[in-house]
């Protein structure tokens, strides 16, 4: 992982349901300003207390796809194959848990990984297999996922 990585950000524009990547992040007392580019390059400003801004975790998928909070992905325990079937996958989202005193980036399925971090067991194990397949905005439908429910 490169360090500036750890550091990328992603900003949902509910209003537009549209989401962007922003060019520069403006902090002000009275909070954060999210600057980016529209599609015909024009430079745009949006208020982060109206729109929501998502931190990258700094890890990638199997695709090496960067994995930001608010993405979702599934997950299998072994290699994958051709044959592999659809139903050995699980499907969870990733969460940033700061707010609820857990300062980390986890699943929402961390109850397969006996009380430890899901993420951190994916990704330091070598055991898994994890692709990100959508993300809360752009593909609510797979958000509605019953937590930790097989595909």
């Amino acid at each position: 992982m490169k360090a500036d990585e750890r550091f990328l950000y992603r900003v949902w524009l509910p209003v537009v349901s549209k989401m962007v990547t922003p060019t520069k992040l403006h902090y002000f007392r009275s909070g954060i300003a999210v600057e980016y580019s529209n599609e015909i390059g024009e430079r745009c400003i949006a208020d982060a207390r109206h729109n929501i801004l998502m931190q990258c975790t700094g890890l990638k998928d199997k695709n090496g796809k960067l994995i930001f909070e608010g993405d979702i992905v599934r997950y299998l325990y072994g290699s994958e194959n051709e044959e592999t079937p659809e139903d050995d996958w699980t499907i969870c989202t990733v969460k940033w848990y700061g707010d609820s005193g857990y300062p980390a980036f986890d699943s929402d399925c961390d109850h397969d990984f006996d009380g430890s971090n899901g993420l951190s067991v994916i990704f330091q194990s070598g055991d898994y297999v994890i692709k990100v397949v959508g993300n809360i905005y752009d593909n609510p439908e797979l958000a509605m996922h019953e937590v930790g429910a097989r595909l």
